[in-house]
């Protein structure tokens, strides 16, 4: 873990990370693109929730068009922060190209940060690819935990098998990572993103029920107003005591329609939750 000072007077805004060592004459240089934002948080922002796009470039190049629609149009929006939650491609043959990609247009697009947490299909392992391994080298830790003002959000990664099952799946490591997150934000409120939904009873996407149901009892006893998942490449909104559980569509659909959703969040209350499918956004 590593502190940074920030120099003063440095004008609001988003900045990327250069990090220089030096050791036995040779000098390494790590550049972390739009990874600090210097400014003040109101309490009242704009959150863009975008999952499932399943690019596949190798087979889909009509795909990179797509995606840099969907993002011009979210950029239009002037959203405070994106959410990604996972699936980017659909196979391990798929992620340098499609990882690479997603980096490189996220950065150029958008002004604002982009937090992204692995899908089940962003975790596989095929002969010398390991997903979990590739994903931290392209975009950094698989789970993690931000402050946003006053609120918590916790990224979780749902995919956490090197046996690439379908299902849920959180290891015993970040199992107890987050009982650790949870003790420290006490009853402060938190914000939860991840790929699959263990709030959903109708469609149970845990690889063992009884997983399922510790998380649902760690974050049960916790301050979650807020929970975005995905999928199901299908919306849902649903209710479990206090805590607003969502499910959003494929960012980019098989048939080029393009979707995400908005979620506006005034004072510490969820207020609006705009489900987005852009103007033409199809192409087909």
């Amino acid at each position: 873990e590593h502190t940074y000072v920030i120099p003063d007077r440095i004008p609001e805004g988003l900045y990327s990370l250069e990090v220089l060592a030096a050791s036995s004459g040779v000098v390494y240089r790590q550049l972390e693109e739009n990874a600090v934002r210097v400014g003040s948080l109101d309490e009242s922002f704009t959150i863009v929730h975008l999952t499932d796009p399943h690019l596949d470039l190798l087979s889909k190049p009509e795909n990179m068009l797509l995606f840099e629609r969907l993002l011009n149009e979210i950029r239009a929006e002037s959203p405070d922060l994106m959410l990604i939650t996972g699936d980017l491609s659909s196979s391990a043959l798929a992620y340098t190209t499609d990882w690479e990609f997603i980096k490189k247009k996220t950065i150029e697009y958008c002004d604002f940060p982009v937090f992204i947490v692995p899908g089940n299909h962003d975790t596989q392992r095929s002969g010398r690819i390991n997903g979990m391994e590739l994903w931290e080298e392209v975009f950094g830790p698989c789970y993690y935990s931000f402050e946003w003002g006053s609120w918590h959000f916790l990224g979780l990664n749902t995919a956490d098998s090197e046996y690439g099952f379908v299902s849920g799946v959180v290891s015993e490591e970040q199992m107890e990572w987050i009982t650790e997150e949870l003790k420290r934000i006490g009853s402060e409120k938190i914000i939860l993103f991840g790929h699959h939904n263990f709030y959903d009873d109708r469609w149970i996407f845990f690889e063992e029920t009884e997983q399922r149901r510790e998380l649902l009892d760690l974050f049960t006893r916790s301050n979650v107003a807020l929970a975005l998942f995905g999928h199901r490449h299908s919306d849902a909104i649903d209710y479990s005591l206090n805590t607003l559980s969502l499910t959003t569509k494929r960012a980019v659909e098989t048939d080029g329609t393009l979707a995400y959703r908005r979620i506006v969040v005034e004072e510490g209350l969820i207020i609006e939750l705009v489900e987005v499918e852009p103007k033409g956004s199809s192409i087909f």
